[in-house]
C-alpha cells in the first residue's frame, strides 16, 4: 500500500516501501493528492469542483486538461489504483495509507501513545502552492488548525491521566508539550505549575508564571504582576490532589500494550544458570520489540527490578506500564523450565500463567521464546505483520555454546565501560569462531567497535574492521534491525549524515522497540538540520528506555536545541540523578541553566562535570570551559573569562574559542576561531546551528556565515 506521510515534511512511499522523491518535486500535483486524501466528507470529489481550487486562472477547456495531465502523472509515479473513477466526472483517492487519518483514527480509539508517534509535526508545515487559489490555501490552514487541536487534545488527555494516577512528572511532561503548542493557554499552565509544585519543583514553576505572564504583557498588554499572583495562588493546595489521587486512584487508564518484562529469576542457587536466565530474558524483550502495536520498556529501564520485591503497583506506577511478565528458570541437567505469568497491572490481575519445559537446546530456546511472543500478543489482542511473525519465529543460532558466548556478551556489553565494551567484543568473536553463520554476533561485534570508537577507547591489537563485519551480518541477515542500528552509528561516527539516517530508520522499520535506533536516529537528525523530525525519535527513546540516562540527556539537549529550556533541564537532571559520575549530564545541566539565565547554578554544574572530565571523551575540558567562560561573562566578570581563552586556544579548540570571543562582543576574532575549524563534530554543529540565541543569532545572520554553514553540511555528507 502506498504510504503517504503529511504530519512534518512531506514524505510518499511506494507499494515496495521507496521514497517517491521525484513526485514530491511538483507542489501542485502534491497539493491535488492531499486534498483528494484529507478534504471532508471523504469519497468522490466532481472534477469541476477541483478546477477552481488549483487551475483558477484557466479556462474550464485548459483547466480539465491540467487536471487530466496530473491525474495521469500521479498514476504513473504511483500505479493505476492510487485514482479511482466513477463515471467520468468523479474521482477519489485509492488505496493509500494516510499519517493524519491514521492519526485521527488511533485519537478517537483513545490510543494517545500511537497518535503521539504519528504526530511527528504539523500538517505540511510551509508548504505552498503560488497558484492555486486562495482558498485551497485557506482549506490547508483550516485543515492543519484542525489536526493541531486534535494533537492538543492527545496531550491534555494524557497529562488528565497522570494527573489522575497521581504522578506529577508526567503530568508536567505533558502540558510542557501542550504549552508549547498554544503558550497563551493560561489554563495549561496553571496545571502545568500545579504538576511542578507537586514534583517538589516550585521554583520552575514559578518562573513559567512569571515567563507566562511576561508573554501576555507583550503580547495583549495584560498586567504582569497581577497575571503572576493569579496563576501562584494557592498552588500548594491544588498541587496536593495529586498525594490524594497516588494514593487511592486506580491505574485503570493505563495501557495494557505498553510491557515491562522485567528480569528473569533463576531458582538455581549455584548461579550457573544465570546466563541462560540473562539470555532468554533479553531474546524476549528484542522479539517483542520486533511488534509495531506494543511499547516494550526496554532492558536498561527493567534490570533495576532484579533482585527486589517491587510490587506490580510500583513497577506499573514508575515505569507506566499496563502489562508486565514476569518468569523464573529452572536448569535440571539437560533440561530446562521456564514459568511465565503476565499480569494486567491496572487491576492485577493474573491474565495467564504457564510452564515450559523442554530440553536444553539452542533450538527448543528459541521456540520457547517464539511461543511466548506470540502468547503475549495474542492475549493483549495486538495484529501481527506478517513481517513480525516472521521476526519472531527466527532462530538465529543453532548452537548453544555460541548462543551463551553471546549472551556473556551483550551482558558486558551494557556496562558501556572500555572494560565491559572489550569483554563483550571477546565473547562475540568466540561466538562467531564457534558458529560463523551468527548474525547477531557479528553485529554485536560491530556494536563493540563503533563504541570505542564513539567513547574514544583504544581499540584492541587485531581487532577486525567494524563496517566488514556489520555489513557481513546483513548478508547473513538483511533484516536484522540491531545490524542495521550499528551500520547508521558507525556512519554517524564517520559523520556521513545521510546514511546513517537511512540505516537507522531502516533499524527502527525492523525493530520498532529498538530504543538506542531511536536516540540515534534523533541526533543525527539534529546535526544534520532537521530538528523538528528529531524531537519524536529523542522522545521515542525515553519512552521505551526512561531509565537510561543516554536518552533522557540526547532528548535533554534536542529540547534544548528547539527552545524548551525547562524542559530540557528537566530531562538533564533526571539523567544526572540516575548517572551522577557521567561528565555529560552535569555539562547538560550546565548548559540548561545558561540558558535559563540562571548562572551560579550553571556555574556550579559546570564546575561539578570539569571534576568529572577525562583525558578523552564527550565533553572535552575545553567545552565545558567555554560555557564556564559565558557564565563569568554573563555575571559581569569578563576578566575571569579572558583567563581561560589561552588553554581553550592551546588546544585548538576553535568553536569554543569562537565561542567566547562571541559572549565577550568581538565578532571578528568570533568569525577568525570559527573559520579555523577543519571539522565540525557533533557538538560544534549542533551548538552552532541552534544554540545561544543571545550570542550566536547575530553570528548566524551575518553573510560571513554561510561559508560556515557549507563546511558543515560538507562535513557531514549533505551537499553530496
Amino acid at each position: 500500500m502506498v504510504e503517504f506521510h503529511l504530519l512534518g515534511p512531506a514524505e510518499l512511499r511506494d507499494e515496495s516501501g521507496e521514497l517517491v522523491q521525484s513526485f514530491l518535486s511538483g507542489p501542485k500535483r502534491l497539493a491535488l493528492l492531499v486534498y483528494l486524501t484529507l478534504d471532508r466528507p471523504r469519497g468522490f470529489k466532481r472534477r469541476d469542483s477541483l478546477l477552481p481550487l488549483f487551475w483558477p486562472n484557466l479556462g474550464q477547456k485548459s483547466a480539465r486538461n491540467a487536471l487530466s495531465n496530473m491525474l495521469y502523472q500521479i498514476r504513473k509515479a504511483l500505479g493505476n489504483e492510487i485514482i479511482i473513477n466513477r463515471g467520468k466526472e468523479e474521482i477519489e483517492v485509492g488505496s493509500i495509507w494516510c499519517d493524519v487519518t491514521a492519526f485521527e483514527e488511533a485519537r478517537k480509539k483513545e490510543e494517545y501513545k500511537r497518535a503521539l508517534e504519528l504526530y511527528r509535526s504539523n500538517l505540511l508545515e510551509g508548504f505552498h502552492v503560488p497558484d492555486a487559489s486562495p482558498e485551497f490555501g485557506q482549506w490547508l490552514d483550516l485543515e492543519r488548525r484542525r489536526v493541531q487541536r486534535g494533537y492538543r487534545e492527545v496531550l491534555e488527555k494524557l497529562a488528565q491521566q497522570a494527573e489522575k494516577r497521581g504522578d506529577p512528572e508526567a503530568a508536567a511532561k505533558w502540558w510542557y508539550k501542550y504549552i508549547a503548542e498554544d503558550p497563551y493557554d493560561s489554563r495549561a499552565t496553571r496545571r502545568l505549575m500545579e504538576a511542578l509544585v507537586a514534583a517538589d519543583k516550585r521554583p520552575e514553576a514559578i518562573r513559567i508564571a512569571e515567563n507566562h505572564a511576561g508573554l501576555l504583557k507583550k503580547e495583549f498588554g495584560a498586567s504582569a504582576t497581577e497575571k503572576t499572583e493569579k496563576l501562584t495562588g494557592g498552588l500548594e493546595k491544588a498541587a496536593a490532589k495529586f498525594k490524594d489521587r497516588r494514593e487511592t486512584s486506580q491505574p485503570g487508564d493505563l495501557n495494557t500494550r505498553t510491557i515491562a518484562v522485567l528480569p528473569f529469576e533463576t531458582l538455581d542457587s549455584n548461579g550457573e544458570i544465570k546466563p541462560l536466565a540473562t539470555g532468554i530474558h533479553n531474546d524476549l524483550l528484542t522479539k517483542l520489540s520486533n511488534i509495531s502495536a506494543l511499547t516494550v520498556i526496554a532492558r536498561n529501564s527493567v534490570l533495576r527490578y532484579r533482585g527486589t520485591e517491587a510490587s506490580v503497583a510500583k513497577v506499573a506506577r514508575e515505569l507506566v506500564v499496563g502489562t508486565i511478565v514476569e518468569g523464573t528458570v529452572q536448569q535440571a541437567r539437560n533440561r530446562v523450565r521456564l514459568n511465565v505469568q503476565l499480569t494486567d497491572t491496572r487491576n492485577e490481575q493474573l491474565l495467564w500463567a504457564e510452564t515450559y519445559e523442554r530440553e536444553l537446546t539452542a533450538e527448543n530456546l528459541f521456540q520457547i521464546q517464539s511461543e511466548l511472543a506470540e502468547k503475549v500478543t495474542d492475549t493483549l489482542q495486538a495484529q501481527l505483520t506478517p513481517e513480525e511473525k516472521k521476526r519472531i519465529q527466527e532462530k538465529p543460532t543453532e548452537n548453544l555454546e555460541a548462543y551463551h558466548m553471546y549472551v556473556q556478551g551483550q551482558t558486558h556489553l551494557a556496562h558501556r565501560t572500555e572494560r565491559g565494551i572489550n569483554r563483550a567484543l571477546k565473547y562475540f568473536q568466540r561466538a562467531v569462531e564457534i558458529d560463523s553463520s551468527y548474525a547477531l554476533a557479528w553485529a554485536g561485534i560491530a556494536e563493540s567497535l563503533v563504541l570505542l570508537k564513539f567513547y574514544e577507547y583504544p581499540l584492541p591489537e587485531n581487532t577486525p574492521d567494524a563496517m566488514e563485519a556489520v555489513r557481513h551480518a546483513l548478508e547473513l541477515d538483511p533484516e536484522l534491525g540491531e545490524a542495521h542500528a550499528s551500520l547508521g552509528i558507525l556512519h554517524a561516527s564517520l559523520q556521513e549524515g545521510p546514511e546513517a539516517i537511512r540505516e537507522l530508520e531502516q533499524a527502527i522499520k525492523f525493530q520498532p522497540g529498538y530504543a538506542e535506533a531511536h536516540a540515534w536516529l534523533g541526533w543525527t537528525y539534529m546535526i544534520t538540520g532537521r530538528l523538528k523530525e528529531a524531537l519524536k525519535p529523542a522522545e521515542r527513546a525515553a519512552e521505551l528506555d526512561p531509565r537510561a540516562p543516554y536518552t533522557r540527556v540526547y532528548l535533554g539537549k534536542t529540547y534544548l536545541a528547539d527552545g524548551q529550556y525547562e524542559k530540557g533541564l528537566y530531562e538533564a537532571k533526571s539523567a544526572r540523578q540516575m548517572q551522577p559520575e557521567f561528565t555529560l549530564n552535569h555539562y547538560m545541566e550546565g548548559l540548561a541553566l545558561y540558558h535559563l539565565d540562571r548562572f551560579s547554578e550553571a556555574l556550579l554544574a559546570m564546575k561539578e562535570a570539569q571534576s568529572l572530565v577525562r583525558s578523552k571523551g564527550t565533553p572535552a575540558e575545553t567545552e565545558i570551559l567555554a560555557i564556564l567562560a559565558l557564565n563569568y561573562i554573563a555575571s559581569d566578570n569578563p576578566t575571569k573569562a579572558e583567563k581561560l581563552l589561552p588553554k581553550i586556544n592551546k588546544m585548538e579548540d576553535w568553536f569554543s574559542s569562537g565561542l567566547v570571543h562571541a559572549a565577550l562582543g568581538e565578532d571578528k576574532d568570533t568569525f577568525k576561531a570559527f573559520n579555523k575549524i577543519k571539522n565540525w563534530g557533533y557538538f560544534s554543529t549542533a551548538l552552532f546551528r541552534y544554540f545561544f540565541p543571545k550570542l550566536l543569532e547575530p553570528i548566524r545572520d551575518d553573510a560571513r556565515s554561510r561559508q560556515i554553514i557549507q563546511q558543515i553540511n560538507e562535513d557531514w555528507g549533505l551537499n553530496c
